[in-house]
């Protein structure tokens, strides 16, 4: 039978709470923020969620438009 990961629950301290809300604010993407908090993409969006805090963006945000 194949062992399961134990996750580990990390708790954000005051600094990685600041750090986020500053990466947030400089419109740096979701992923991009994960990647430098070393978080995954689904704890920064519920972090986000939780304060009340929009990452922008939205379906189909970055889509590039279509050449004629």
């Amino acid at each position: 039978m194949a062992q399961k990961k134990k996750r580990s629950l990390k708790g954000w301290s005051e600094q990685e709470l600041k750090r986020f809300r500053s990466l947030v604010k400089s419109g740096i993407p979701t992923t991009k923020i994960a990647k430098t908090l070393k978080r995954t993409a689904a704890s920064i969006r519920s972090k986000a969620q939780k304060y009340g805090i929009s990452l922008g963006g939205g379906r189909g945000g970055n889509r590039r438009k279509a050449k004629r």
